[in-house]
């Protein structure tokens, strides 16, 4: 069951979620990670994060992340991310995905990432499928050993752009 939610309280609802990570930012003084590699590096993460992208054919939809990333030898990593989105009308898309990641720092924060998967739509009860092909760069902002706030931008087909955030948790 979706929450219809107009286009003016899902944008100060935004600016609010915007005022809290700019909030947690100050607050934990958020910096690169000063570590070194062998402390800081963890074999898998989970990840949960926020999503804006243009998967609507009338604006922009909103939607949730959630995945788990296990990192491999040499700056990489592969992960298995399930994103859900709504445009709050009729518009309402589900994308499994498989995620390639290349980190261009030993400290795993800045990546570029390489999605592959499917796009479930739903539009006004008729559901269709299409391959999800897209291009993700970000940079992992961790707080301490095992946390770490991650904003991204991303592009590709069928939904064309979008951008996010996401908090993790390293294990």
């Amino acid at each position: 069951m979706l929450i219809n939610i107009n286009k003016k309280d899902r944008i100060a609802l935004m600016d609010k979620k915007l005022l809290i990570i700019l909030f947690l930012i100050c607050v934990f003084n958020l910096t690169a990670q000063e570590n070194t590699p062998q402390e800081f590096q963890k074999k898998t993460a989970f990840t949960y994060g926020v999503d804006v992208n243009m998967n609507s054919p009338t604006g922009l939809a909103y939607g949730a992340i959630l995945g788990i990333e296990f990192y491999l030898p040499e700056r990489s990593s592969f992960g298995i991310q399930l994103t859900a989105s709504s445009d709050g009308a009729s518009n309402n898309v589900i994308e499994p995905l498989l995620a390639f990641r290349y980190y261009f720092t030993d400290l795993h924060n800045l990546y570029l990432q390489l999605d592959t998967g499917a796009s479930f739509i739903t539009e006004i009860g008729e559901t269709r499928f299409n391959l999800l092909i897209g291009l993700k760069a970000g940079y992992k902002f961790n707080v301490g050993k095992i946390f770490f706030i991650e904003p991204f931008i991303r592009g590709g087909f069928p939904f064309i752009a979008g951008g996010g955030l996401v908090l993790g948790y390293k294990y």
